[in-house]
């Protein structure tokens, strides 16, 4: 199972992402739900690097990528967009693909 775990400051901006494991699915190679959330996840720290110039702190390894940002970039509006669509996209597989994706929220 893909777990997914959203961080929020308490003013509800989210701050970052961490997304570990795998959806066993299908066999390596072939599954279309790692596929995607590690797709989404990319995408959003390409979006906050490229578009928006951040350098949020990133680690991506087997099965894992992490991206945090300071409170003081986490409230441009086009981060939380990023980082919103990202959300809805994720939300959206999880209800596709049940029991193979699991989303949770932590405030800071």
């Amino acid at each position: 199972m893909i777990t997914i775990v959203l961080w929020r400051f308490h003013d509800g901006n989210i701050s970052g992402f961490t997304v570990d494991g795998h959806a066993a699915y299908a066999p390596k190679g072939q599954d279309i739900v790692c596929a995607a959330v590690s797709v989404l996840a990319q995408a959003a720290v390409l979006g906050l690097t490229e578009y928006v110039g951040l350098k949020p702190e990133v680690e991506i390894g087997e099965g894992h990528l992490r991206c945090m940002l300071t409170p003081g970039s986490a409230a441009d509006p086009a981060v939380q967009a990023i980082l919103t669509t990202l959300v809805l996209a994720l939300q959206d597989i999880a209800a596709q693909y049940p029991g193979r994706i699991r989303c949770k929220e932590v405030q800071l």
